[in-house]
């Protein structure tokens, strides 16, 4: 019975690492998708002279 749990356990452990891995990889394609919609917005309305940060990328645009 014990190495049933141990199993169970070491399953759960296991989809909850996978499911952190895609949440992680979807969370930063999302960013980066954000930061290149940003930039395009920023570029097309230089005259605003809008600033932003973009953590992802590292990226100040002006």
């Amino acid at each position: 019975m014990k190495n049933f749990e141990k199993m169970l356990r070491h399953l759960f452990l296991c989809a909850i690492k996978i499911k952190t891995g895609i949440y992680t990889v979807v969370i930063s394609l999302l960013k980066e998708l954000f930061c290149n919609l940003l930039m395009i917005q920023i570029m097309e309305n230089r005259k605003r002279k809008v600033k932003w940060f973009c953590k992802f990328g590292n990226l100040k645009v002006q």
